[in-house]
């Protein structure tokens, strides 16, 4: 039928996508002309050959939970598909209304319109396929065809099935238009389409078709219209506006219109060809509730809340995305931030609970389950505005981009504390009486002096008798150690950032010569922990035949098997001696090493196994990562008597040689103080072993009453939570069981999320305009790590898939933090979605002297596993093949 005829009763015949459609048209709106083929006739056309019954049986086979299950009915429905041909008689009739609507030269627009569509709160938004340019009758019917596939897809069947929608009345209608050359095309949100929020609406634009800007293949320009103002926000995709501003309010217009008309808010399609405006489609946002942020926010301390009352809070999970992307077990972020945070303002500002400003001191957040920056307080503030721009800008490139324009726009707008100006000068002074006690001008040997003296009183806390103490002493024990390793270990992140200032001053000191790959000034850097764990893991590699030849018969994930096989020789007593001797001095590492919640390498010795067995991919040819190691430290030194040498040429230089001083003296505050960065965690989280075992000792308890089945389980509450139990506040002990269980549910969908880079506490949606975007087959990021080399990537989203990863592949991963490191001694070269010149995976890229491109915008979705990419450490670029 003629669209422009369908009335509301054909709802169940048409699908909603095309009773709105009718709907718009019959209102005056320029919807392009067109017919819709019934449902009746997608269901006549499975009954030759008994299709529908072959369907129905396919379907009775659906297992939700085991999707390659699904994958393979989805697949079997698609040859199924592909067997249907149109009954002669519905065949007749499709192209006789073809010949009266349109002509041979006519490109066509098919598109789905599924009975179970656009429900509410239920958009089924890119589930079905439409089919662009189709030309001819028999092309009109392939792509009719091909339109009723895409309703068994496997992404379809999955989402009917997550959202409990049944598949046995699921039926395809098919809306044929003429298509619109669209020389502009996009879509209009009538609200906010994050929050809800009816006081904007916003419009993206892309050049062309839209199908590109609906699959997210494009950034469109974004403009942000407030709808009593009018006023108009723009976020840019280019350096040309493509909506002139009289463009963008006639589809304002437009499209509060629509809104009106269907009474509530609108997503709309449209494109402009020709100085009109034609309505493709308009449905119901779903959204989540006016002015609610789209991820739960866990406040450190509500006074944050309080003080940016009047005005958006940003959070930022920049430098956490990459040492701490993963959610956060509850008791894991309880013990940070009740017992770590304290101590480390404590240790870096001075900051008791008598402080003025002691209220007001946390910064990091729990943004569904991720920890996260509050950059009002972080960024916005003046002082630490300046203090932070260089290092978050080596560390991580997009976020400052981003908050530097947030900031000069005035979107970042700063924490006004509520103190006085005598306590602002009281606070002052205590943080600078800090400040001049922290180890500036020490020697390495008298910094590491004292990391020895805290190892000493780390051992001594994992070996903390825990009988005959109560629950609440254990953890009085914890917290009060938590001060100890903020006293020793945090300060050490400050004196690293010695070598950002030494590294500014050697660019400004030579002028930033032409061809000079500064970067390579950090790499070959001895005393980096990370690095040398790494390495003496490859080391462990290194074994008689009669050990190697154990590893390479058994399942490393069985630990005590592999260990129990290497006993009854020689060989394999003094091994696992070795093995001790790394698990002694690295054994507090893991793979989630920032989340006690997870084991350490010491307690779980399979990853460790791992690496090493794929280390035996090393044969007598290959340079060893030692070797590279150590070509890496020449390579430095070459470049550094190459730089006095240039600074050596002019008489005043020879004769006064303050200037090649300067650079000798820069350059070895870089050597000294850049491992310093890394060494901070290592210290930092040698307190967890003792912690977990606290922690554990507690849950063990709780099993033997009763309240948990699991020890385990006890990372499920939070401090407050065993504290109230303990003192018989817990407001339902008998049900705790149920309690864990909907915590572990929480967990486990936090971490099967996504949360954004940056969340606005209003929810409003932002873009990041700044990104570089793929250009055909190249990718762009930051150049992190010289040279240049070609081979077969390999995606690694977690280093426990450490066993899929093999020796000269490209590692590309979201982000590394330190418990990825032995992976890089396999690695040909490193790409990476996050960071900057002084990230983790930079730093170890350079250790290791292998190529590395980070900030590659989602680049574990563009390369895909066993694609042939070129990594181009001097440039930032990755080529796909």
């Amino acid at each position: 039928m003629d669209i422009i005829n369908i009335t509301a009763k054909d709802l169940s015949r048409v699908g909603n996508k095309a009773a709105n459609l009718a709907r718009l048209m019959s209102s005056g709106f320029n919807v392009p002309d067109g017919f819709c083929l019934t449902t009746e006739a997608y269901r006549q056309a499975l009954v030759p050959g008994h299709k529908d019954k072959e369907l129905g049986d396919l379907l009775k086979n659906i297992d939700p939970g085991h999707a390659e299950k699904v994958r393979d009915i989805a697949c079997a429905i698609s040859v199924l598909f592909d067997k249907i041909s149109f009954p002669d008689e519905i065949a007749g009739e499709i192209k006789n209304k073809y010949r009266s609507l349109f002509n041979d030269a006519d490109l066509l627009a098919v598109r789905s319109s599924a009975t179970a569509e656009d429900l509410p709160g239920l958009s089924f938004a890119g589930q079905y396929e439409s089919y662009l340019n189709i030309k001819g009758a028999d092309g009109l019917l392939t792509a009719i065809i091909k339109c009723w596939a895409s309703l068994w897809s496997e992404r379809a069947i999955i989402y009917r099935e997550k959202n409990g929608i049944g598949h046995d009345n699921a039926a395809m209608a098919v809306i044929i238009q003429r298509m619109v050359p669209a020389e502009i095309s996009g879509v209009a949100f009538t609200a906010d389409p994050a929050t809800g929020d009816n006081d904007v609406m916003q419009i993206n634009a892309a050049g062309g078709l839209g199908e590109k800007l609906v699959s997210g293949k494009i950034n469109p320009d974004q403009y942000t219209i407030n709808k009593g103002s009018l006023k108009i926000e723009r976020d840019l995709s280019g350096n040309q506006q493509l909506l002139p501003d009289y463009r963008i309010k006639e589809l304002t217009g437009i499209a509060l219109k629509i809104e009106k008309l269907f009474g509530c808010p609108q997503d709309i399609e449209w494109a402009f060809y020709k100085d009109k405006i034609y309505i493709l489609q308009s449905r119901n946002i779903t959204a989540s509730k006016n002015g609610q942020p789209p991820f739960p926010v866990i406040w450190g301390n509500t006074a944050t809340r309080e003080i940016l009352k009047n005005t958006p809070v940003y959070w930022s999970n920049w430098n956490t995305r990459e040492n701490m992307p993963y959610p956060l077990k509850p008791l894991s972020w309880s013990f940070f931030n009740d017992f770590l945070v304290p101590a480390i303002n404590q240790a870096i500002w001075g900051m008791d609970p008598g402080s003025p400003i002691y209220h007001y001191s946390h910064i990091i957040d729990l943004v569904n389950g991720r920890t996260y920056w509050n950059m009002n307080l972080l960024y916005g503030h003046p002082l630490f505005r300046r203090i932070m721009r260089p290092i978050m800008g080596r560390i991580d490139h997009e976020a400052t981009v981003f908050f530097e324009k947030a900031y000069h726009n005035g979107d970042l707008q700063p924490a006004v504390l509520p103190i006085n100006p005598w306590q602002k000068m009281t606070v002052a002074a205590t943080a600078l009486n800090c400040y001049l006690r922290f180890p500036w001008f020490m020697s390495l040997k008298q910094i590491y002096r004292q990391c020895d003296e805290y190892w000493v009183l780390a051992d001594r806390y994992d070996a903390t008798p825990l009988e005959g103490k109560s629950n609440l002493d254990l953890l009085e024990e914890a917290r009060l150690f938590g001060f100890v390793t903020a006293r020793y270990a945090f300060p050490l992140l400050f004196i690293a950032g010695k070598a950002i200032i030494a590294f500014d001053v050697i660019k400004r000191l030579t002028g930033e010569w032409p061809g000079f790959r500064y970067e390579d000034l950090m790499i070959g850097i001895k005393g980096n922990k990370a690095t040398e764990a790494a390495l003496e893991l490859f080391k462990l590699s290194r074994m008689p035949e009669t050990v190697s030849d154990i590893f390479r018969r058994s399942n490393v994930e069985d630990v005590e098997k592999i260990e129990s096989n290497l006993k009854p020789t020689k060989d394999g007593i003094e091994y696992l001696k070795r093995v001790h001797g790394f698990l002694e001095r690295y054994g507090h590492r893991g793979m989630k090493d920032l989340d006690m919640g997870y084991p350490s390498w010491g307690e779980d010795r399979s990853y460790v196994y791992q690496m090493i067995k794929n280390y035996l991919q090393f044969g007598p040819d290959d340079i060893d990562p030692v070797k590279q190691f150590e070509l890496s430290v020449a390579k430095r030194q070459e470049l550094i008597k190459t730089a006095k040498e240039r600074l050596s040429k002019s008489p005043v230089d020879r004769i006064f040689p303050v200037r090649r001083w300067l650079f000798q003296k820069m350059a070895d505050v870089i050597h000294d103080c850049l491992p310093l960065r890394e060494n901070e965690k290592y210290y930092g989280i040698r307190c967890f072993p003792g912690s977990r075992r606290i922690v554990l000792e507690i849950g063990r308890r709780y099993c033997e009453k009763g309240l948990l089945d699991d020890r385990q389980d006890i990372f499920y509450l939070t401090v407050s939570e065993i504290k109230d139990i303990e003192n018989g506040r817990f407001p339902d002990v008998e049900n705790i069981k149920a309690f864990i269980k909907k915590r572990k549910d929480d967990w486990q969908s936090q971490v099967d999320s996504d949360p954004p880079f940056i969340i606005r506490s209003d929810g409003r949606q932002w873009r990041d305009t700044n990104k570089k975007a793929q250009e055909g087959n190249v990718l762009r990021g930051v150049g992190a790590s010289s040279g240049r080399a070609t081979g077969r990537a390999r995606i690694i989203r977690d280093p426990s898939q450490a066993h899929l990863f093999k020796k000269g592949e490209i590692l590309v991963a979201p982000y590394t933090e330190p418990g990825w490191a032995p992976l890089f001694l396999l690695a040909k070269a490193l790409v990476m979605e996050v960071g900057g010149a002084l990230c983790h995976g930079a730093i170890v890229a350079r250790e290791y002297g292998i190529p590395a491109v980070v900030g590659v915008n989602a680049a574990t979705k563009e390369i895909r596993d066993g694609d042939e990419i070129t990594v181009d450490g001097n440039s930032g670029e990755v080529r796909i093949s």
